[in-house]
């Protein structure tokens, strides 16, 4: 690697540790890498995070874009939260290589460029007795459309210090909600400093070897006040929020169309598209026809990274179940059933978990809960609380007169309540020995292993969590994140990680990981 003043660093593989989105065609092709400093032929320092990508030669790179974060605020204060909260990094640069005329770098080449497609006459429209005087300026535009979809892209790396875990790998709920508390310090310095992320995951959010959270994956953060980045679905699927997956402002408030006078209907009955009037916009106000003021075009802000935190643990408690499955009653399977059905709407029908974010009765996510296992059917209640104050802020934020302020997030310190949220459920999940361990899985895996609870009387802290490298038969995922692929109906064959459990007794029982094979053969033997 060359540092920004030429500085030129060798660094040693040791072994992979994300590479599963890499052979996606028009993706970043990241590999990241467990590595080592070489110094005189001889490895240098302790082992360090090497991500290799290709990023967009038009954007801003993921080490410049922490660098501004970093720097945004000169006080120790900042600084100190900001090192706690974000990662290390420790060089970053596009690759330089040696051309054979000059070093530059590391290039996709232009594909089909404008000049390139002129010289070769692919502009051309074929020889044709039918062909029209506009069918080559036709055909050109649909070439350059269709040419400009694909970003030219440059090789990246960057070094980080760190060597962490991805929330996707917890092992415990207690986990996942302190990490999830901890993110919204970090989105709160962003905030602060005007910047938003629009990629909070399970793959972004990550535990260091010391248990602290970091935030990480910035190349898609944003300046606020940037007007120059087009706005475009960014994000996770699954945990996008819902205005970001509509592209629109869903909590505006909506005043009931109501119909002038039966006497006044030329604009309704105008064919005249320069009379007409839609109807979204009109409202009544002493029996005339007004045009309410529309909303500005929709832009990412703060409130869109905190929605993503609610979706992420929605997601673990809807994938999470504390059953005994070797003897499951009837109600159980009733209540498997519907969690299985929900948690295939949650995320993988946008329209109903939008529906779900936007109910103003407090209905619909209650009502889910229902089908969550009675220990974990109080974290379900508190989601919604935390939901609902989501609601809150953004209908205040998004106001009757077509603006957008964000001036509710400081005065409702929306960040601290769902950090002091998030806190209380973690705190409640220590205290429950029954929810101490548990195995969080998705549709997009094809069996999960089972954590059994043994008949020993002492507490293990050692807890199950299902990953590629336990089965050397199993499918690889279906996206890098774990966690199920939206645009995939999900299989009926699905079935749910599950923690076994003995009736509940003095003391908690102690958590022992077993495949499916041994669990399935010992609940054969009970029978």
């Amino acid at each position: 690697m060359q540092s920004a003043d030429g500085t030129e660093f060798v660094y040693r593989t040791l072994e992979v540790l994300f590479d599963s989105a890499a052979s996606i065609l028009h993706g970043p092709g990241t590999r990241v890498w467990k590595a080592v400093k070489v110094v005189d032929g001889h490895d240098y320092g302790d082992p360090i995070v090497l991500k290799d990508c290709w990023a967009p030669c038009d954007r801003q790179r993921e080490g410049t874009i922490h660098e501004k974060l970093r720097d945004a605020n000169p006080s120790d204060a900042f600084r100190e939260a900001f090192e706690h909260s974000f990662l290390t990094v420790e060089l970053h640069g596009d690759v330089i290589v040696d051309s054979g005329l000059q070093r530059q770098p590391d290039r996709t080449p232009l594909i089909l460029s404008p000049k390139e497609m002129k010289e070769n006459g692919y502009n051309i429209p074929p020889v044709s007795a039918t062909v029209k005087p506009g069918a080559a300026r036709s055909l050109w535009r649909e070439i350059t459309y269709t040419k400009s979809r694909h970003e030219r892209k440059v090789h990246y790396r960057i070094v980080i210090r760190e060597i962490c875990k991805p929330l996707k790998r917890a092992t415990s709920l207690q986990e996942v909600f302190k990490a999830l508390g901890d993110v919204c310090s970090a989105l709160k310095l962003m905030y602060q400093t005007g910047w938003i992320h629009r990629d909070v995951s399970t793959g972004n959010i990550l535990i260091d070897s010391h248990g602290k959270t970091r935030l990480s994956d910035l190349e898609y953060a944003k300046d606020m006040n940037d007007k120059s980045d087009p706005e475009f679905r960014i994000g996770t699927a699954n945990f996008v929020a819902a205005e970001v997956q509509s592209q629109a402002y869903e909590f505006w408030p909506r005043d009931p169309v109501r119909f002038s006078p039966l006497s006044d209907t030329s604009s309704i009955t105008s064919q005249d598209p320069e009379t007409s009037v839609d109807s979204d916009l009109i409202s009544e106000n002493s029996n005339h026809r007004t045009l309410r003021q529309p909303l500005p075009p929709f832009r990412y802000n703060p409130i869109h990274d905190l929605e993503s935190l609610w979706w992420i643990a929605v997601y673990f408690i809807f994938t999470t179940e504390v059953i005994n499955y070797a003897d499951m009653d009837e109600r159980g399977q009733a209540r498997q059933r519907a969690l299985d059905k929900h948690v295939t709407i949650l995320f993988c029908d946008f329209k109903e978990r939008q529906l779900d974010m936007i109910d103003e009765r407090n209905e619909r996510f209650t009502s889910r809960c229902r089908c969550l296992h009675p220990f974990i059917r109080p974290i379900g209640e508190d989601l919604e609380r935390v939901r609902i104050g989501l609601a809150m802020i953004y209908r205040q934020c998004e106001q009757r007169d077509g603006s957008i302020t964000l001036e509710p997030l400081l005065a409702e310190d929306i960040h601290d309540n769902m950090h002091k949220s998030f806190g209380f459920i973690s705190n409640q999940i220590s205290e429950s020995p029954t929810l101490a361990h548990v195995l969080p899985a998705t549709n997009s895996h094809p069996g999960p292993r089972l954590v059994q609870w043994s008949s020993s009387g002492n507490t293990s802290s050692n807890s199950g969590k299902r990953s590629r490298s336990d089965s050397t038969d199993e499918e690889p995922d279906a996206s890098d994140n774990g966690s199920p692929v939206a645009s995939t109906p999900p299989n009926n064959s699905r079935k749910r990680a599950r923690i076994e459990r003995e009736e509940m007794e003095s003391d908690p029982p102690r958590v022992g990981m077993q495949t499916r094979s041994k669990a399935k053969a010992q609940a054969n033997k009970k029978r």
